[in-house]
C-alpha cells in the first residue's frame, strides 16, 4: 500500500465520521425490510419508531453531505485540501453512489415479496458487503494508507486524477 504525507488527527477523525455516518445511514435504510422478515415485540417496535421518526426527520442529510463534500473539497480549486483528503472524500462519494444503487435494488425486491428468504438474503449481503468496505475505508484511513477498491478506486481516479506517491 502506498502511504501518504502525514495527515493531521482532526483530518483523520472528520474522514472517519464520513465513512461511519455512511454506514449508519444505510443499515437505517436497510433495517426496516430486514426486521419485516422477523416477529418483534411492542417494545422494540416503540424503540424504532422513536429511532425512525428522528431519521426520516433528516433523511436527506446523506445527500446535502454529498453535494458539501463534492463542491467543497472535490471541486472547490482555491482551498488546496491534501490528496489524501481529496482520496478518501472521493472514496466516500463514490461508496455513497454504489451504496444508493444496492439499496435501490433491494427495495425494488422487497416490493416483489417483502418477507422472503430472497429479500433478507440480498439485504443481509448487501449490508453487510457496505459495512466490510466502510470499516475497511476507516482502518486505512487510520493507517495513512491510500486503500483500494476494485472500480470504486478506478471511478475515483478518474475524477481526482493519481497523484499517489
Amino acid at each position: 500500500m502506498i502511504k501518504p504525507e502525514r495527515i493531521s488527527l482532526r483530518a483523520k477523525f472528520l474522514l472517519i465520521l464520513v465513512y461511519l455516518y455512511g454506514s449508519l445511514d444505510m443499515f437505517l435504510r436497510f433495517l426496516p425490510a430486514l426486521i419485516a422478515s422477523f416477529e418483534i415485540s411492542d417494545e422494540w417496535y416503540t424503540v424504532l419508531r422513536s429511532v425512525y421518526k428522528v431519521y426520516y426527520a433528516y433523511q436527506y442529510f446523506p445527500h446535502i453531505l454529498f453535494t458539501v463534500l463534492y463542491a467543497g473539497i472535490i471541486r472547490y480549486q482555491r482551498a488546496p485540501y491534501p490528496y489524501f483528503i481529496k482520496y478518501h472524500v472521493m472514496h466516500y462519494l463514490v461508496l455513497f453512489t454504489g451504496e444508493q444503487f444496492f439499496y435501490d435494488i433491494f427495495i425494488r425486491l422487497t416490493y416483489i415479496k417483502l418477507e422472503s428468504k430472497l429479500t433478507l438474503s440480498c439485504g443481509v449481503i448487501f449490508l453487510a458487503l457496505i459495512l466490510f468496505l466502510a470499516m475497511d475505508c476507516i482502518v486505512s484511513v487510520m493507517r495513512e494508507t491510500f486503500m483500494e477498491i476494485p472500480i470504486v478506486t478506478d471511478a475515483v481516479l478518474t475524477h481526482i486524477g493519481d497523484q499517489r506517491k
